[in-house]
């Protein structure tokens, strides 16, 4: 089949939506385009149309970007398309409109992470949450199906779609070998992600990481811009460094050389159902996790026995786990190998793409 992702707020090398979905796709013989922001490629058999810089303000991302990527997808005459952004629900169903065959992909419980929205004002964002999902539910009951990243997400759509699947966002695990050169790793502490901000654990992480004199390397975007340099100034001893956003590759290699893996998130209402992606890159990786004690994140660690929960809030108790782990490295070598045997056991995107694939088989050959 000849299937479209679109996508006005990820970027063309997003590893959801290209290095795990549209690559997926590909391999599996489809004939897979992606219309994103960024720059026109070829890569891994996927088609990718460049959309240019993805506008600075919100409100135009929203709605002027929105609409040329639907128009240039639409351009396309796909057999199914998929597509990631709230703000694209209407686009999804114009195309249904024209006979098309539509995925939305659900990312994250949006009427709960617009409760946390800080550029909603507090008093407005259980109305605005209310009224999205009514107009949500009023999209996709007409769509083909929605694609949910974790088992909370689908259950949400519950009696209100005509199909969900579950495809979590589990670690691509071809080409990561077994960590057994543990102790050879150079670096200690590490973040990897997108962003990096208060509700990441930001402040609490560069905080624990001087005062136990141990050295943090944090990956991506940190926002805003001013918090780097307000967290910059509390380290007095120079062992945090700000990476910024690097391509994936670099990032893998980076995580293989990290001990420990830092997800001290903060409790937020989207965070307490969320199958958090670094968790279980680090398990794959060979790290030993730091994580908040929210439940659904400590079940899966304490079960796999692979890191420490604690207080994302406490940041004495933080700088005392890390000063334990830092000097137990046998202990810690038991737990990164017990996260890798359990990635490699159940939480791997292998398998999830195979679902994927199931389904847009199942939506290809349905004639309804």
């Amino acid at each position: 089949m000849k299937v479209c992702h679109f996508t006005s707020a990820h970027e063309s090398n997003d590893i959801r939506v290209f290095i795990k979905e549209c690559r997926s796709l590909a391999k599996a013989g489809h004939d897979t385009w992606l219309v994103a922001q960024g720059e026109s490629r070829e890569e891994d058999g996927v088609h990718v149309i460049g959309m240019g810089k993805l506008p600075s303000g919100r409100r135009e991302r929203m709605t002027v970007f929105a609409k040329s990527v639907y128009k240039k997808a639409l351009e396309l005459d796909c057999d199914i398309y998929h597509f990631h952004d709230p703000e694209l629900l209407r686009y999804g169903l114009k195309l249904k409109k024209k006979g098309k065959k539509v995925i939305y992909d659900s990312h994250e419980d949006v009427p709960s992470q617009i409760k946390d929205k800080t550029w909603i004002p507090a008093p407005f964002r259980k109305l605005v949450s209310g009224v999205y999902k009514a107009y949500e539910t009023l999209v996709v009951r007409h769509l083909d199906a929605v694609v949910a990243a974790t088992p909370y997400i689908k259950e949400q759509f519950r009696g209100r779609v005509r199909r969900a699947a579950t495809i979590c966002n589990y670690p691509i695990l071809e080409g990561i070998q077994d960590p057994v050169d543990y102790d050879a790793r150079k670096l200690m502490l590490g973040y990897t992600g997108i962003r990096c901000a208060e509700d990441r654990g930001a402040r609490e992480m560069v905080e624990a990481a001087v005062a136990a004199n141990v050295r943090l390397d944090i990956y991506g975007t940190m926002e805003p811009e001013t918090l780097q340099q307000e967290l910059s100034k509390k380290d007095d001893q120079g062992v945090v460094h700000f990476h910024g956003l690097v391509p994936y590759p670099e990032l893998q290699e980076s995580m293989a050389n990290m001990k420990i893996g830092l997800l001290v998130e903060h409790p937020t209402a989207n965070a307490m159902n969320a199958l958090c992606i670094k968790m279980f890159e680090y398990m794959a990786h060979g790290m030993v996790i730091i994580s908040s004690d929210i439940p659904l994140w400590k079940e899966i660690i304490e079960d796999a026995d692979c890191g420490v929960c604690v207080d994302p809030y406490d940041v004495k108790a933080i700088t005392e786990v890390i000063r334990r782990l830092a000097a137990d490295p046998a202990g810690c070598r038991v737990m990164a190998m017990n996260g890798f045997r359990t990635v490699k056991k159940k939480y791997s995107w292998e398998s999830e793409a195979r679902k994927l694939c199931r389904l847009y088989e199942r939506l290809g050959s349905d004639k309804g």
